[in-house]
């Protein structure tokens, strides 16, 4: 019997966000992704974007997929869901299949809580293992309709809001408490596709008057919200949620449902998505880093 798991076509892929699109909120991580990523490998050099379903199919929406190419020491970085009635079949499929380098992926992006036992079993039958203790989080949502017609609040006079470019790229990685070096091409792409918000003060005219960037947030690889970060002298001065109002409004006249994740015990950052009227999955999500067995 033949490799069941196939890389959907680029002429099944219209097809295949459809489907997710109709899985909708469940599939927001997976139809995100996918979106993302094929927008980055239109320019970005190295980036192999692959995407799997069972016999290559656009109206499957049980997908595995992996980013390949940019990720330092040669690893890759993917998503991986199943509907509840696909679950064992593509289970079964996936764990057959040769297709997937499962020993070069570093990191599976907020999997469906019902997934993790699944690819548990998967990566055991490949060599692999889960690398640390899951943090589960829950996964707060918005539509597009309402992103794109979001209120933006009023801002002090000595505060702008603009794009991040490469210049910010060294105060996001010095201020994001997950930032990884090998990650560190996959944070400049962030950056580089957008939406990348960036809130900056300008300074007493007694110092030059120059801007600083005070607080930060972007789309991340995986499409959702993430980064947000305040540098420690600019934090409790409202700054974060400004950014947060931005991102949430251009990721909504992009066409992207806004979305993130927040760990089930941050009240802080569950608060501010409760405050931004933000609605939530019913299951959490956990971001998953992989080893190999000893």
């Amino acid at each position: 019997m033949g490799d069941v798991l196939k890389q959907v076509s680029p002429e099944k892929m219209p097809k295949l966000l459809q489907t997710l699109e109709n899985k909708l909120p469940e599939s927001i991580v997976v139809y995100h992704w996918i979106k993302t990523q094929l927008e980055w490998a239109k320019d970005t050099p190295g980036l192999q974007v692959r995407i799997f379903s069972l016999n290559g199919d656009g109206n499957d929406a049980s997908v595995i997929c992996v980013g390949d190419g940019i990720v330092g020491c040669n690893k890759m970085y993917g998503v991986i869901y199943a509907t509840a009635e696909k679950e064992e079949s593509f289970k079964e499929a996936v764990k057959s299949s040769d297709s997937i380098e499962w020993k070069r992926i570093k990191r599976f992006l907020a999997v469906l809580e019902r997934n993790i036992p699944m690819l548990e079993q998967i990566l055991e039958h490949k060599g692999c293992k889960i690398l640390a203790d899951l943090h589960e989080c829950y996964l707060h949502y918005m539509s597009v309709e309402k992103g794109a017609e979001f209120t933006l609040p009023d801002l002090p006079k000595n505060v702008r809001v603009g794009p991040l470019d490469e210049r910010h790229l060294q105060t996001v990685c010095d201020n994001w408490s997950h930032y990884d070096l090998e990650y560190r091409p996959v944070v400049a792409n962030d950056i580089k596709f957008g939406p990348a918000v960036g809130v900056f003060v300008k300074n007493d005219i007694a110092t030059g008057g120059e801007e600083e960037l005070a607080s930060m947030v972007m789309r991340t690889e995986y499409g959702g919200i993430g980064v947000l970060q305040t540098v420690p002298a600019h934090r409790m001065k409202g700054y974060a949620k400004i950014a947060f109002a931005h991102i949430i409004k251009q990721l909504g006249q992009k066409g992207f449902m806004p979305f993130g994740t927040a760990l089930t015990w941050n009240e802080s950052s569950l608060r501010l998505f409760d405050k931004f009227g933000f609605d939530k999955l019913v299951v959490t999500v956990s971001f998953i880093l992989i080893a190999v067995k000893d």
